[in-house]
């Protein structure tokens, strides 16, 4: 089964925008679309209250199933939806829950970019092991970080052209269009 993350902060910005914003044919006005796709608040976004209420109410299904092995991508909002998806079924002290890099996201606005390196270990040390009971298996994303330093963890799965563009992305986050 594949359970995509639930609501997040970045998906809530971009619905207030599309109720606020007229579309033209051409899509968003550019000034309208980088408040909210280019913006780095959104950089790997968190579950709102309505994104934790759709993974309670998706927990009501998936605990009918013996689950025994969970594979999570190392975002936030899909650490978050396993979490509060799962944390109630039956197996849940005995699933192994891994965490792994080569599960993400296409790149392709602000809130489909992972956090560096740095934070990422961090919120995975301090915020998400303890959420998760210390049961979250971070080897394969653990070796990433410790191998790339500073370099991205998901920038080496991409093709040269990708990494490019998305190089060329974090640089348009860098400038300030207010």
């Amino acid at each position: 089964m594949l359970i995509r993350h639930a609501n997040s902060e970045a998906n809530e910005a971009a619905n207030q925008v599309l109720r606020e914003v007229k579309l033209t044919k051409y899509g968003l006005p550019l000034e309208r679309w980088l408040q909210v796709y280019g913006n780095d608040k959104y950089v790997d976004s968190q579950l709102t209250e309505q994104g934790i209420k759709q993974c309670e109410d998706a927990s009501e299904h998936v605990n009918k199933i013996d689950f025994r092995y969970l594979f999570v991508s190392p975002l936030r909002r899909t650490l978050e939806t396993t979490y509060y998806t799962f944390r109630n079924h039956p197996n849940w002290k005995t699933m192994e829950i891994i965490v792994h890099p080569l599960l993400r996201e296409k790149i392709g606005i602000s809130g489909d970019v992972p956090l560096p390196n740095s934070q990422l270990k961090l919120a995975l040390e301090q915020i998400y092991q303890p959420m998760f009971e210390g049961r979250l298996n971070t080897k394969l994303i653990a070796g990433r970080i410790a191998t790339l330093g500073d370099k991205p963890w998901y920038l080496d799965s991409l093709c040269e052209q990708t990494q490019r563009d998305l190089t060329a992305f974090s640089e348009l986050l860098q400038k300030d269009y207010t």
